[in-house]
């Protein structure tokens, strides 16, 4: 993972709460420079650090991936034409644009 501390490891737990419709996750081994960071930022946010975080990893998780979009997008890089179709029209428009 590009970015991290050397010797850093992340250590995620999750549990669901009492109610049932939230999870915590707890976060060991973070370095003491990188949550200093991550709570100055919630600061200039004017959110906690819960809640910064909690933003953090709710964007990362609806972003797609490249491999997600890809793997999403396969249908539409399926053709349905035949090769010698799609050859042939590529000739006949370079045949044309060759005679203007």
């Amino acid at each position: 993972m590009s970015g991290t501390h050397p010797g850093m490891s992340l250590a995620f737990t999750l549990r669901r709460s009492q109610t049932g419709d939230m999870s915590r996750i707890s976060i060991r081994n973070l370095p003491p420079e990188i949550r200093n960071v991550l709570k100055h930022r919630a600061a200039m946010s004017g959110v906690t650090l819960e809640q910064y975080v909690s933003q953090i990893i709710t964007e990362s998780a609806s972003t797609l991936t490249w491999e997600e979009a890809f793997e999403q997008t396969a249908d539409l890089r399926k053709t349905s034409l035949p090769n010698d179709f799609v050859l042939t029209a590529i000739g006949d428009a370079r045949d044309h644009r060759d005679c203007d």
